[in-house]
């Protein structure tokens, strides 16, 4: 699986004995930054998914890791498919959050992506399929420029953060996503019926040892991330499509294959686990 370097440590600040801990995409809010606020975050992902190109090349040629790509207003127009005033605002906001240095060098900007290297500062950030065609954002190609377009882009980016590289995906209750997110309640499965429908992330059901810890208490959510989670990648997906090998996709997924009905039906029996394989 290829991933990009995505900063992740600017999503909160640690609880002191001053203050409380702060969720900076809880404080981005429609009503006061509307459209800009979506360019911020498509921004950061196509800065990221850009330096990760940068950074290949240079471990190819032998050169040390850099946190620096240049990118020009054009190419940030193009890949979020907003106005450049709009561009414009997402990199202050973005500057505001400390997450981003913008220098200017001849015509374009040089953006540096901060601590991106740092271990504990950034998350995985797939690449290989929600990009397409060198577009890093096009599976957000679709997203609505209104309220519901900011609450998904937001969920997207926690629920990457927020990752187990552990157990390989996300736990989050919906009391977890409010508190990272600011995203309403009744707004939460409107934010994530978009990812789902773009294949970005898929709700996981395989159980792992937190289930054990908490037992009914666990009111979280199993997330799995599109490309970072294994069994939930494009091969696995055209697998599971194209050529039925269903009970093999959820074994290899270490997902629990139905069990065979006990009136012996095969016929229903493989219908049920095909179903089930469509959620990969």
């Amino acid at each position: 699986m290829k991933f990009a370097q995505l900063p992740s440590w600017w999503l909160s600040t640690k609880e002191t004995w001053e203050a409380p801990p702060r969720h900076t995409l809880a404080e981005l809010h429609w009503r006061d930054h509307r459209a800009a606020g979506i360019c911020a975050l498509l921004i950061l992902i196509m800065l990221a998914t850009r330096l990760n190109e940068v950074v290949r090349a240079a471990r190819k040629a032998g050169k040390p890791d850099v946190d620096t790509v240049a990118v020009t207003w054009t190419e940030l127009q193009q890949a979020t498919g907003h106005a450049r005033a709009t561009v414009g605002k997402g990199i202050m906001l973005l500057e505001s959050w400390g997450v981003i240095k913008v220098k200017k060098v001849g015509r374009a900007n040089h953006y540096q992506l901060v601590r991106v290297h740092e271990p504990g500062y950034w998350c995985a950030l797939p690449t290989e399929f929600p990009e397409k065609n060198g577009d890093a954002v096009s599976r957000f190609r679709d997203l609505p420029s209104t309220q519901l377009g900011l609450n998904a882009l937001k969920l997207y980016v926690v629920l990457l953060a927020r990752r187990s590289t552990q157990y390989n995906t996300t736990s989050l209750s919906f009391n977890g996503i409010i508190r990272w997110t600011g995203i309403r309640r009744e707004d939460i499965r409107k934010a994530w019926g978009f990812l789902d429908g773009q294949q970005l992330a898929t709700v996981s059901t395989a159980r792992d040892s937190r289930h054990n810890k908490l037992g009914d208490d666990d009111q979280s959510q199993r997330y799995a991330l599109i490309g970072l989670t294994k069994g939930y990648t494009k091969e696995d997906l055209d697998l599971a499509a194209l050529e039925k090998k269903t009970d093999e996709v959820l074994y290899r997924a270490g997902l629990p294959v139905p069990a065979p009905p006990r009136n012996g039906n095969k016929q229903n029996h493989d219908a049920e686990v095909a179903s089930y394989a469509k959620h990969l």
